[in-house]
């Protein structure tokens, strides 16, 4: 099968990364659980949200250093090594051109068993050929759910509302899934 994986939230903690930065510059506490939309980070965050996020944005080393999603690494390993064609498929975002080399920098550094021939900077995901798409953008997901394939919604604060196929809550679910869909023979 060939399997999208979005890397922002389910590959890497990106949205963790963010709030650690801006709670430690204006001494807030800000969690993960406190972004319930998807589109909203910049709102939770005040009237310096949107500018603090696009200045973060532009620092490769945002995306380059980021934490990976407990057993990501693992995860995606073990998709290749099973015969899977493995493609991360991510955003860079339009005001942060440079975040696609923190992004490629970052699987040269935590997964060099990957082959960067996939990946892909895309904003519109559902355009790829591809049996299924792990994501955690509500936007993604309903995207990809019109084109009739299999969505999985990585479960996340903001995406409580999204229908997709499959949701899973982590990279062992997430395995199990490919693995249970594999042996169901099923044309995903």
């Amino acid at each position: 099968m060939r399997l999208l994986l979005d890397q922002d939230q389910v590959i890497c903690k990106w949205v963790e990364r963010i709030l650690e930065w801006y709670n430690e510059d204006y001494k807030t506490n800000f969690t993960r659980e406190d972004v319930k939309d998807y589109w909203a980070m910049e709102t939770i965050l005040g009237v310096q949200g949107k500018p603090y996020l696009r200045a973060c944005m532009r620092y490769p080393e945002l995306y380059r250093d980021l934490d990976a999603v407990e057993g990501a690494i693992d995860g995606v390993k073990s998709l290749i090594d099973r015969g899977h064609d493995v493609v991360i498929a991510t955003a860079i975002p339009s005001c942060a051109g440079i975040g696609y080399h923190g992004k490629l920098e970052w699987i040269r550094r935590n997964m060099p068993f990957f082959n960067v021939k996939n990946f892909v900077s895309i904003q519109r995901k559902d355009i790829l050929n591809g049996d299924l798409l792990l994501d955690d953008g509500p936007h993604n997901i309903a995207a990809w759910n019109k084109t009739n394939r299999t969505s999985v919604v990585f479960d996340c604060p903001w995406n409580q509302d999204v229908k997709a196929t499959h949701r899973v809550k982590n990279w062992g679910e997430f395995i199990s899934l490919v693995d249970r869909l594999s042996v169901e023979g099923k044309d995903i």
